[in-house]
């Protein structure tokens, strides 16, 4: 669909006659101009139901829907669907206040896989957090199974980003260690080196 000038003054009495569907009914070019905002706004209506863009609550129900649960309370959503390759569109201000809504294609089923598993990697998105309760658990699980000096902080991370299918680091195990284990329990069980409390 051909872009829809957000400014009437680039385009000339002509122009806006035939755009407006006026021709020979003999309105000013002021009077033209100010047809122009209403007739610009059913013209980006139109391209936003035929091209199937979503708005910033349709997005996020969207998303929901298949899996990838976002904050409600989010409202930085285009740095959101930039950091995960959401196309978008921005179709400019109509009338001369607010802002410029953004408008964002949506996304196929590979992308939102995609975006669930960057979700459940990233601790302060809803998933995020739900995987770190998760992990956190798994962590002391492989812990309290391990026999005596069987493991260390890496082979239980890795253990733990096996069984739960979420990336885990060692400086995670230490932290959630450090916390629920003594000192003794953790030198006991782990082949090298023992958590300083602070």
């Amino acid at each position: 669909m051909k872009e829809i000038s957000e400014n009437p003054q680039t385009l000339n009495k002509k122009s806006l006659e035939k755009e407006l569907n006026v021709v020979g009914k003999n309105y000013t070019y002021r009077e033209l101009r100010k047809l122009w905002p209403a007739h610009r706004k059913k013209l980006i209506e139109k391209e936003i139901r035929e091209s199937g863009l979503l708005n910033f609550d349709q997005l996020i129900s969207f998303l929901k829907e298949k899996g990838a649960a976002i904050d409600e309370e989010t409202r930085n959503l285009v740095r959101f669907a930039k950091n995960n390759g959401i196309k978008m569109k921005t179709f400019g201000r109509v009338g001369s206040f607010g802002c410029d809504p953004n408008y964002f294609y949506k996304p196929s089923s590979e992308k939102v896989k995609e975006i669930i598993e960057n979700l459940r990697n990233n601790n302060n998105s809803l998933p995020g957090r739900k995987a770190l309760k998760e992990k956190k658990r798994e962590i002391i699980k492989v812990f309290n199974q391990a026999d005596k000096k069987e493991e260390t902080k890496t082979s239980i991370a890795e253990k733990v980003a096996e069984n739960t299918g979420v990336y885990t680091n060692r400086k995670l195990v230490r932290s959630v260690l450090d916390k629920e284990k003594s000192k003794s329990e953790v030198n006991e069980k782990l082949k090298k080196g023992v958590f300083q409390k602070n």
